[in-house]
């Protein structure tokens, strides 16, 4: 089975069913998107229409760009994600891997990854999308990343699930 169909087949079942029960570090906070915003006004100050591209489909961005007046293509290698998660029309989709991004060279004003470093081989996988997205930013173009970091202090699994730490 090649990654993309497991991927289908992981994003298709339980993550997918479960996918607006997913929140922060998962899904971006308004802090996330602000600081998203705010990045992009900073370096960008264009007028016009951005063309920004979502590294995954990540429907707090879609609401953003909406605000924002960007033009945005999702692009996300499960096909459940894009046709069940992403609220913006079709056509700003593409079901591709980031790594082989069937993109014009310089098409693109910003190139936004929301937390899927992890989802990449390394340091391989982060060389491919690296040189992806050099390709396709236009020149003077802006490339945005959303990280998990670990915390200060680390949860226990009892924690993390809810049980009582036992005794």
């Amino acid at each position: 089975m090649s990654r993309k169909e497991d991927d289908d087949r992981y994003w298709g079942t339980a993550a997918l069913r479960r996918f607006g029960l997913f929140g922060p570090p998962l899904r971006p906070v308004a802090e996330d998107m602000d600081l998203l915003a705010g990045a992009v006004a900073r370096r960008m100050g264009r007028n016009g229409t951005l063309r920004l591209l979502l590294l995954g489909s990540t429907p707090e961005v879609w609401a953003l760009a909406r605000e924002h007046g960007w033009a945005v293509m999702a692009v996300d290698r499960a096909r459940a994600m894009l046709s069940d998660v992403w609220p913006g029309p079709r056509a700003s989709t593409c079901c591709a891997d980031w790594t082989h991004l069937p993109l014009a060279a310089g098409g693109q004003d910003v190139v936004f990854l929301d937390g899927g470093l992890q989802m990449l081989a390394y340091p391989d996988g982060h060389a491919a999308l690296a040189a992806q997205v050099r390709r396709v930013l236009r020149p003077g173009g802006c490339f945005v990343l959303r990280a998990f970091v670990l915390p200060r202090q680390r949860e226990t699994v009892a924690d993390v699930i809810g049980q009582p730490p036992a005794r």
